[in-house]
């Protein structure tokens, strides 16, 4: 075995076991937490979510794979060179470990976009999100009884109402 090839199978490695090491390492942070909460008698709830919750989490994960796939795919493509497979312009089968990240990301981008949520329509202060063009929605938030403001929300004017004013 040539020093390349070591270098090249090292790497592989590093980049194959480096999610499980950070998943284990949040894992090992959130464990702490836990432990940190029960020493002053506080319970995390089981039902709280991990998240926001207002919708960007596909937006933000499809950044981060995208970005990661980049990366991976130009970090991998030397590989092609230094092994001298043959492979046309270098690419290979270890360049999958960049392509996979890299379309999951744009999957997740594009999830996000196709169902019309957008950064400007959420409102974190209380929750209430705006209504795309075209879209119906109630004009009460169900959390509480207040009413949403006409910046907030598209009001549609219902049969009857023509001559209302």
């Amino acid at each position: 075995m040539q020093a390349d090839e070591f270098l090249a199978m090292v790497m592989a490695f590093l980049i194959v076991a480096t999610p499980f090491v950070l998943y284990g390492f949040l894992r090992y942070l959130r464990h702490r937490e836990t432990l940190f909460l029960a020493e002053r008698g506080l319970v995390r709830p089981l039902d709280a979510p991990r998240g926001n919750g207002n919708g960007n989490s596909s937006l933000r994960w499809g950044i981060i794979l995208t970005a990661l796939g980049i990366a991976l795919s130009c970090g991998m493509y030397p590989i092609g060179w230094m092994v001298n497979a043959g492979t046309p312009l270098g690419f290979g089968p270890w360049m999958l470990l960049g392509f996979i990240p890299l379309a999951v990301g744009l999957g997740l981008v594009l999830i996000y976009r196709l169902t019309g949520t957008s950064l400007e329509n959420t409102n974190a202060a209380d929750g209430a999100v705006s209504v795309p063009v075209g879209a119906s929605a109630p004009l009460r938030s169900p959390s509480t009884e207040a009413e949403i403001v006409p910046s907030q929300a598209m009001q549609v004017p219902m049969e009857g109402d023509e001559g209302k004013d």
